[in-house]
C-alpha cells in the first residue's frame, strides 16, 4: 500500500490506512483504542465513496467541543487528506476548514 489509494476503498482499508499507516484515531473505532493527543478522523462510510468526506478533529488544550474540524477537500483522496492532517498536526499550524 505505498501508493496513494482512490475513494474506492472498503472499510478495512480505510481503517488501515488511519490507524496503521497514519497512527491516526478512528472514529469508527473504540476510544478506548486511541492514541492520546492524536487527531481523530472521522467519516460516513454509508456515503458513495465519490461523495465520501473525511473530518479530522486535531486536539487542543481546550475542551473537545471547542476543536476546530479540518474536512478534506472535493475529490481529495484519503491519503492526501490524512498527509495534509499531518503537516497542520505536526507543525501546530492554524488551518482552514472547506466550505
Amino acid at each position: 500500500m505505498n501508493e496513494a489509494i482512490g475513494p474506492g476503498l472498503d472499510r478495512e482499508q480505510i481503517e488501515y490506512i488511519i490507524t496503521d499507516k497514519f497512527s491516526f484515531n478512528s472514529g469508527q473505532s473504540s476510544q478506548h483504542r486511541w492514541g492520546r493527543g492524536q487527531p481523530i478522523i472521522d467519516y460516513d462510510f454509508n456515503m458513495p465513496p465519490e461523495e465520501r468526506i473525511y473530518t479530522a478533529s486535531i486536539p487542543t488544550a481546550g475542551p473537545a467541543d471547542s476543536w476546530e474540524d479540518i474536512n478534506s477537500y472535493e475529490g481529495e483522496d484519503l491519503e492526501t487528506f490524512l498527509g495534509r492532517v499531518q503537516d497542520i498536526f505536526s507543525q501546530g499550524e492554524s488551518y482552514e476548514t472547506p466550505i
